[in-house]
Parts: structure tokens; C-alpha cells; sequence
């Protein structure tokens, strides 16, 4: 499961901002194989890709907390990309 909160806590840069709620999505894992997005070698390629144009939109995309192996992290990311991650549970 793949959770993703969007909130008007973040800045309207942010790839999570939402400007008048707060939304919270659970994605199940298998909706990333059905795009080629894990289990081989395109799993790489498409990261660099998002990274990519994240970085051309002004955006930041924080590779590093993404590769942690505590994925709890990716469900509240902290407003600035350089901030450290947010243990909230």
C-alpha cells in the first residue's frame, strides 16, 4: 500500500499542497506494476524521470527519504525537500 497526503500545510510548490483540504490516498502497491514502475529495471529509469521533471517545474523530489527503507516516511513529507523526514506515528 502506497499512502500520499496532500495538505495546505505545504507550500502551493509542493507536490503535496492542497489548498483548502486535506486528502489522504491509499494506492495499492500492484497499480505501480501496471505502469512497469517496479519489480525490473525500469523501476530506476521512471524515478529518474520523475526527479527530472520535478526539477524542471522548480519542484523538489527528495531521491534520498524515497530510497529509505522506512517507507512510513514518504506518507508526511516535511514542507522543504532538504528537511528531515517526519516521524509521526
Amino acid at each position: 500500500m502506497f499512502i500520499s497526503v496532500f495538505a495546505p500545510c505545504y507550500l502551493p510548490s509542493h507536490p503535496r499542497f492542497s489548498p483548502n483540504h486535506v486528502y489522504v490516498f491509499f494506492q495499492p502497491a500492484k497499480t505501480f506494476a501496471w505502469h512497469g514502475i517496479c519489480g525490473d529495471h525500469n523501476t530506476e529509469v521512471v524515478s529518474n524521470l520523475i526527479r527530472e521533471r520535478f526539477a524542471e517545474r522548480g519542484g523538489r523530489y527528495s531521491a534520498e527519504r524515497v530510497k529509505q527503507c522506512v517507507e512510513a516516511f514518504l506518507y508526511i513529507l516535511p514542507t522543504e525537500a532538504s528537511d528531515p523526514s517526519i516521524q509521526w506515528w
